[in-house]
C-alpha cells in the first residue's frame, strides 16, 4: 500500500499517513518499506481514541440513541430496536439487501 501512496502522490514532497496501532503497521516489512520510502511520514493514534475512531462514535450514537434507558419490555423488543436503527444508519438498508423488514 505504502508503495502505491507513492505513485499515486507521487509530487507531493511529505505522505501522512494516519493509523492505528495494529502489530503490522510497525513491524520489520512494514519498516524496510519506510526505509525505501522516506517521502511517508507515519503518525500513530493514541492506544485508545474513540474521539478519532469512527465506529466508537457510531456505537456511542446507538447507545444514546436506543440502548440507554430503554424501555422495551422484551430482550426481543430491545433487539428489534437495535435492528431497526442500524438498518436506518446503514448505507445498505434491508430493503436494498433483500432481507425482510
Amino acid at each position: 500500500m505504502l508503495d502505491r501512496l507513492v505513485s499515486h502522490y507521487r509530487f507531493a514532497k511529505r505522505i501522512h499517513v494516519v493509523l492505528d496501532n495494529y502489530g503490522i503497521h510497525s513491524s520489520h516489512e512494514t519498516q524496510r518499506a519506510l526505509a525505501r520510502l522516506p517521502r511517508i511520514r507515519l503518525h500513530f493514534l493514541p492506544a485508545y481514541s474513540p474521539d478519532h475512531n469512527r465506529i466508537e462514535r457510531f456505537w456511542q450514537d446507538l447507545h444514546a440513541n436506543v440502548t440507554r434507558n430503554h424501555r422495551h419490555a422484551t430482550l426481543d423488543a430491545l433487539c428489534h430496536a437495535v435492528a431497526v436503527w442500524l438498518d436506518g444508519a446503514s448505507p445498505w438498508p434491508s430493503s436494498k439487501r433483500g432481507a425482510e423488514s
